[in-house]
């Protein structure tokens, strides 16, 4: 498809649905979240002038991006299928996901491995001796949640993987009434970081900060990340602040 200037639209109010999450060849159902036409992420990046698209019914990452779509997928920070109405951010023809990357390709010389989170760029990546291995999306916690009443912000600081888990691991806080319940929500591949249980696993992601503190990542890089580093080691992780 064909992208020009007069793709460049406002945003509107956001509303509820119920999303799904593709990863592959599975689907998982998520719980209510913000937005049909809502990504904080792209609304930013228009607000800057840059190219975004609103989608309109039927469209879907492969219909507007084609052979680009998980690079679309990447620029959005969303791993949601598209919604009517929401804006997705239209990357550069000819884009990859190492192009668009928007971590230093050289840093953090001093460090054998360190993952660097950083609510700011809404990503995450992995440095090993000073390289840039592998970055991807990521949302961490939100300023204000409304059913506990009180800031969730990831906090920042330096901190290391203390508990991994697999693939079906569920919250035994979070929401409050169905983790009661042992029907928390889940939380694939999960790391911990904190002793009050904040940590890193795979979510349903669409450019906003939503969580209870948690940094959710696209599926295939939180089991990545849980299987070929976490699980092998003590895992040191800088979380940024989000200014």
């Amino acid at each position: 498809m064909n992208f020009s200037r007069r793709h460049v639209l406002a945003l509107s109010g956001a509303t509820l649905l119920t999303g799904c999450v593709q990863t592959g060849s599975e689907v998982f159902r998520s719980v209510p979240i913000e937005g049909t036409d809502y990504n904080e992420f792209a609304q930013r990046a228009a607000q800057r002038g840059q190219l975004v698209h609103q989608v309109q019914p039927g469209e879907t990452w492969q219909s507007l991006f084609g052979s680009q779509a998980t690079v679309a997928r990447f620029a959005n920070r969303q791993n949601l299928v598209l919604e009517a109405g929401q804006m997705v951010i239209v990357p550069p023809a000819g884009a990859t996901t190492a192009s668009i990357s928007p971590f230093p390709v050289a840093a953090h010389a001093g460090e054998s491995k360190l993952v660097v989170v950083s609510p700011g760029r809404y990503a995450w990546a992995l440095y090993e001796y000073g390289q840039l291995t592998r970055w991807g999306p990521a949302v961490c916690g939100a300023n204000y949640c409304a059913d506990v009443g009180r800031g969730c912000q990831t906090p920042s600081g330096r901190f290391v993987v203390s508990e991994v888990a697999g693939p079906n691991r569920r919250s035994n806080a979070y929401p409050p009434i169905l983790a009661a319940e042992g029907k928390g929500a889940i939380m694939p591949y999960y790391m911990r970081l904190t002793a009050g249980g904040v940590g890193m696993h795979a979510r349903y992601i669409r450019g906003v900060h939503a969580s209870h503190g948690c940094v959710g990542m696209f599926y295939d890089d939180a089991e990545w990340l849980n299987l070929n580093h976490a699980k092998r080691g003590r895992l040191p992780v800088l979380v940024e602040s989000y200014t």
